[in-house]
C-alpha cells in the first residue's frame, strides 16, 4: 500500500505529459544558431564606469515536443560584449578602454508552436536559468536568466521535413543571484537550423 501512494504521483505525471497522438515519431529536434544582441548602457545601476556594447553570440538547444504543439528546450548560449571605460576610469595612460567580457547561459523554456502550415511555422518559448559571467558593476559571476521571444520556422527540404531554417528574436533578463539591486536586460536576435 505504501509502495503505491509512491507511485501514484509518477504514474500521474507520465499521463499528463503523454502526448494525445501516439503516433508522433522524433520528438527530439537539434537546433544550433548565431546571431546578434542589442543591450547599450546594459547596466541598470546610479553610476557607470562605461557602455558595455554586446556583440554576437552562438548557441544550440535540444527540444523534446511532448506533443504537437508544445515541447521543453534547453538552451546553450555564449554571449560575447565589450565594456568601454570612460576615460577618467582608465587604469593606465596606454589602456585600450575596452575590455571584453562573456555571458554563458542555460535555460530551460516551454515552446508553444502553432499548426505546421505549408512551409512555416510560428513559435513562442519562454523560460529562465542560469548564466554565469562577470563584468563590471556586477559583483558575482552568476546570476538568475529569464527569457521569452519569438520566432519563425521556415521548412525548405520536402524530402527532409524536419529541417528548417530558424529565424527569431526573444528578450532576457539578468537578475543577481541573491536578488540584490544588480539586474540587466538585453535583446537577441538569431538565425539558425533546426533538424
Amino acid at each position: 500500500m505504501k509502495n503505491s501512494k509512491i507511485l501514484l504521483p509518477f504514474i500521474l505525471v507520465f499521463l499528463l505529459i503523454l502526448p494525445l497522438d501516439a503516433k508522433q515519431k522524433n520528438r527530439f529536434k537539434f537546433g544550433l544558431y548565431t546571431g546578434w544582441s542589442k543591450g547599450s548602457e546594459l547596466l541598470e545601476r546610479g553610476y557607470y564606469r562605461g557602455f558595455i556594447t554586446l556583440k554576437n553570440h552562438i548557441g544550440g538547444y535540444i527540444q523534446y515536443d511532448l506533443t504537437h504543439r508544445f515541447g521543453l528546450q534547453l538552451n546553450m548560449n555564449y554571449q560575447r560584449g565589450v565594456l568601454e571605460l570612460k576615460e577618467e576610469w582608465l587604469p593606465s595612460p596606454d589602456h585600450s578602454g575596452k575590455d571584453p567580457f562573456r555571458i554563458l547561459s542555460v535555460s530551460l523554456c516551454g515552446v508553444l508552436s502553432t499548426k505546421v502550415q505549408k512551409v512555416w511555422q510560428f513559435y513562442f518559448l519562454a523560460g529562465g536559468g542560469l548564466s554565469a559571467g562577470e563584468w563590471d558593476g556586477f559583483e558575482r559571476n552568476i546570476y538568475y536568466n529569464f527569457m521569452a521571444g519569438l520566432g519563425i520556422k521556415i521548412f525548405f527540404l520536402k524530402s527532409n521535413p524536419r529541417i528548417a531554417l530558424n529565424l527569431g528574436g526573444s528578450f532576457h533578463h539578468l537578475i543577481e543571484y541573491f536578488f540584490e539591486e544588480d539586474h540587466a536586460g538585453y535583446t537577441r536576435f538569431h538565425a539558425g537550423f533546426e533538424f
